[in-house]
């Protein structure tokens, strides 16, 4: 199984692989910002994107599997507006992102396009 590489730089996080063209990133959340979703108070980070270009499976779900792990160490929680791209679809990625513990913000206004994340 590759290693994933997983940074936190000033309210940024990145998880790669090396050598492999994979990379999940997340970026921190304002304050203003976790009020106007109407989240609890706690660390919150903005899942930026997911994306796996390396044509290698299951590359997509060890990415997020070690960042879920980093977080949950952290304390840290994931607020994630889902939009598919490429060979998945837009349901397919929301289930995905359900099987892996994320929860709708608000389902009457989002669906499952906007969810999220707590340790």
């Amino acid at each position: 199984m590759p290693e994933v590489i997983i940074t936190e730089i000033e309210g940024s996080i990145t998880a790669y692989i090396p050598d492999v063209r994979a990379t999940a990133e997340l970026s921190s959340l304002s304050r203003p910002e976790v009020i106007m979703f109407g989240l609890e108070s706690n660390n919150w980070y903005w899942f930026n994107r997911l994306i796996n270009q390396s044509g290698i499976p299951r590359i997509g779900t060890l990415l997020l599997d070690e960042v879920l792990k980093y977080c949950k160490e952290k304390k840290y929680s994931i607020l994630n507006q889902v939009n598919a791209y490429g060979d998945i679809s837009q349901k397919e990625l929301e289930d995905w992102y359900i099987r892996k513990g994320f929860t709708p913000v608000n389902h009457e206004r989002y669906g499952n396009t906007l969810l999220k994340w707590l340790p």
